[in-house]
Formats: C-alpha cells, sequence, structure tokens
C-alpha cells in the first residue's frame, strides 16, 4: 500500500514539473514577443531578430513574414501559422524538425512574428522519466505479487498451527497447545490467548470430573445413613428427625454447588455495586464475636476505615462468614483469631489467621479445592465446600487468595481491586446482615 501511495504521488509530482516547464517556456516566447512587438521601425525589428540568432542562444527561433505572407527575416522554416500559442513542428536552419511551441504574433507594422522554442528537451525528459515510472510500476507490480505470495504463505503456515491445534483437540486431545514465540506478532499474542482459552476449559473439565467424583464419594454417605435411619422409621425413636437432618445436610451441599457454580458462572458481576468493605467488614467481625466466645475462642480485628471495592453484598459478606466459621470449625477451644483490613497499592487485603495448629504444607495446596478436607478435620461439620467459595468469590471480584503459615496457625490472605476514594454508596443494613448471621449460626 505505501508503494503504490508513492507511485502516485510520483506521477502527480512528474505531471506537475512537465506543466511547469512547459509553463516557463511559454512565459519566455511570450516575453520575447513582447520586447520585439516594441520596435517602432522594419529596420530596427529586423536588426533586432538577426541580432538575436547570431548571438548567445537562447533557445528560441524567428520568422518574420511580410503582409503577403513572404519570409522576410528568422531561420525559421515554416508558412505562416495561425495567430496565437501553439505546439507544431519546426525546422531550424539545420533542416532539423523539433517539437516546439511557437507564439504567432501580428504586429503594428504590417507584419507577422513568429517565435518558437524548441520543447525537444522537456519531451525528451516526459519520455525518460515516464519509462522510469514504467519500470518502477512494473518492479511494484512484481514485488507486490511476490510480497502477496510470501505473505499468503506465511499465514497459511501460522493458521495451519492453530487450526492443527484445533482439530486436536476435537478429537479428544486436550493437552496440545498453539506453538508461540516470545514475544512474536499478532498471531501469537492471539495463540497466548487461545492457549489461556484452553487452559480454562481444561481446567473446567477437570473441576467438573473431580466435582462428579467428589460428590458421588461425599454423597454416599449420607445416603447410606438415610437408608439405614429409613429402615429404622417406626421402629426407632427420633429415626424421623435423623432422616430429616441428612436430608437437609444433602441440601446444604447441593445449596453449596450451585452457589457456587453460578459465582463461578460470572452472573454475579452484574449485580456489583460499590461497597463499603470496611463498614461490611467491621459489622461481620461484631457478628461473629458472640458465637466464638460461647465457644471459648477470641477474636480481635483491625480494620483501616474507607476502603471500598466494586462487588456484591452478600457474595462479600458470605465470603468473610466463611473465613471466620473455617477457622471456628477448625481449630481447638481457647484458639485466638484475627480479621485484618489494609490498603496495599491499589489492593484491599483481607485477612484471617489463627494461632491453632495449622494445616501441613501438602493440605496448603489442596484447601481450596472443591470437597477437600484434611484428614484432622474429616470428625468436624461440613462438606469442604467453604473455602472453594472463598476461592470463587475472590476471583469473581478480580482477586485472588493466598494460603500463609502463621506460625502457628494459619493465614488466609485475599487480595482484591480497590474502588478508590469513598463516595456516595449503598452500605448493607445492619438488619440484614443480623438476619444472615441469626440463620447462619442457628
Amino acid at each position: 500500500m505505501a508503494g503504490w501511495g508513492l507511485l502516485v504521488l510520483a506521477l502527480a509530482v512528474f505531471f506537475l514539473a512537465d506543466a511547469k516547464m512547459h509553463s516557463f517556456q511559454d512565459r519566455e516566447i511570450v516575453q520575447e514577443v513582447a520586447d520585439l512587438s516594441h520596435e517602432p521601425t522594419r529596420a530596427e525589428l529586423l536588426r533586432e531578430i538577426r541580432s538575436r540568432e547570431e548571438g548567445p542562444g537562447n533557445g528560441l527561433n524567428y520568422a518574420l513574414f511580410d503582409p503577403s505572407g513572404n519570409k522576410i527575416a528568422g531561420k525559421l522554416d515554416l508558412s505562416p501559422p495561425p495567430t496565437g500559442l501553439a505546439s507544431l513542428r519546426i525546422r531550424d536552419a539545420d533542416g532539423d524538425e523539433h517539437v516546439g511551441r511557437a507564439l504567432t504574433t501580428n504586429l503594428e507594422l504590417g507584419y507577422t512574428l513568429v517565435v518558437a522554442g524548441d520543447s525537444s528537451g522537456i519531451e525528451e525528459t516526459r519520455w525518460m522519466v515516464a519509462k522510469i515510472f514504467v519500470i518502477a510500476l512494473v518492479a511494484l507490480l512484481l514485488g507486490s505479487a511476490v510480497g502477496c505470495l510470501l505473505l499468503a504463505s506465511y499465514l497459511r503456515r501460522r493458521l495451519d498451527l492453530i487450526t492443527a491445534t484445533a482439530s486436536a483437540i476435537i478429537s479428544g486431545d486436550i493437552v496440545g497447545r498453539v506453538p508461540v514465540r516470545d514475544p512474536g506478532d499478532e498471531f501469537d499474542a492471539a495463540g497466548r490467548t487461545f492457549n489461556l482459552m484452553l487452559e480454562r476449559i481444561a481446567g473446567l473439565m477437570e473441576n467438573l470430573q473431580q466435582v462428579s467424583s467428589d460428590i458421588a464419594h461425599d454423597l454416599r454417605k449420607p445416603l447410606i445413613r438415610l437408608l439405614c435411619q429409613t429402615d429404622r422409621l417406626g421402629q426407632v425413636d427420633g429415626a424421623e428427625q435423623r432422616v430429616l437432618d441428612i436430608g437437609d445436610e444433602m441440601l446444604e451441599l447441593f445449596a453449596a454447588i450451585l452457589r457456587i457454580a453460578e459465582v463461578e458462572g460470572g452472573n454475579v458481576e452484574r449485580s456489583f455495586k460499590p461497597v463499603d468493605l470496611s463498614a461490611l467488614m467491621s459489622e461481620v467481625a461484631e457478628s461473629f464475636e458472640p458465637p466464638l466466645t460461647d465457644a471459648g475462642d477470641t477474636i480481635e480485628w483491625e480494620i483501616e476505615p474507607d476502603i471500598v471495592v466494586m462487588g456484591n453484598y452478600g457474595l462479600l459478606t458470605q465470603l468473610a462468614a466463611n473465613l471466620l466459621d473455617n477457622a471456628r470449625i477448625h481449630t481447638p477451644p481457647g484458639t485466638a483469631i484475627r480479621l485484618a483490613l489494609a490498603t496495599e497499592g491499589s489492593r484491599a487485603m483481607l485477612s484471617v489467621e489463627d494461632n491453632g495448629p495449622g494445616v501441613s504444607e501438602a493440605d496448603a495446596k489442596q484447601l481450596l479445592q472443591r470437597f477437600f478436607r484434611a484428614e484432622t478435620s474429616r470428625t468436624t461439620p461440613g462438606n469442604g465446600l467453604g473455602l472453594s467459595l472463598v476461592a470463587a468469590a475472590a476471583r469473581a471480584h478480580g482477586g485472588e487468595v493466598s494460603i500463609e503459615n502463621a506460625e502457628p496457625g494459619l493465614r488466609i490472605l485475599i487480595r482484591l481491586p480497590k474502588l478508590g476514594e469513598p463516595s456516595e454508596f449503598e452500605k448493607p443494613p445492619s438488619s440484614r446482615l443480623a438476619g444472615f448471621f441469626a440463620k447462619w449460626f442457628q
């Protein structure tokens, strides 16, 4: 495209320069005729024409005709042309013909004056430049054709890599990835995006397989217990209530799975609003203080004021509640639990830590997986989905979760993007939180 643009520009310059050269020659001829027209007598006019022809060459030729049309002066060999400026072929004194421009004027003395300029130099320059343009055009066309062939070959080769990877995935091989170079070009950028999409799909498929396996495994015990209690209906006191409790447990399991799926589906982002995270965490901590104190634990919180994030009230509330509930359930009585909220650059840093027994390094890597429960937690209430929901909620808010060793105990740190300076935003009513936690601790 740039080559074609340069060619058009060069053609424009060529035609403008050609017109300029012809215009300059025409002005020179007109000026010469004007000078000679001022000669007052025939003798002076003849002498001036002869002087100019015999003097240093100015590139002009002359012819003077009497009123009868007979040439009486000048070296131009031609018949009297029509009056005015015109292009014609002129023959010089040596008998050579040239392309030229001539101006024919009728003088006051009754004579006809013809002044002509040789345009052969201009014409030669024009044709030489035209040949150069033709050669350049042919070279440009050949270069464009070769460039198009090379580009088509390159595009086909790069697209074949993506096509081959997509075909392998269709065939069931989800391990393959598009080869990319660093830093690479637009195709490498597209390949990286494609690979990230494949990683996400592979992760979802692996997660689906794990969820299916874990659901089957975790439902096995409640179903067996449910069958056993069903056999005791009408025979053992309290069997009906135990059946209802097991049913509630299974419903809670499915509700937690559906909640995680809803969060990971991305639909919750539509309900995001500015949230005063500082006020929300303070209310969550205050709501957890009575049950933790009753269980023999202690809780303290240190919250930096006026931290605002873009998020969902209920989901952020459940995130904090799950963190505190996880510390309450999986630590022995007398544990000190600490909730902290601060800022670090453009991030809000929310952490919950305890001084309990903590978890092993191997278990810490799996704490955020669905249905994972450490061996030390097998006898405690829960289904292994609390921290999975925390991780899903953090990702939905553009954040991330990290598990750290508090030495002693466990620290769970959540980084969330901060909205900025506090502005007008809605705060969750205390009555709503009170109702939420009243149901939570039933």
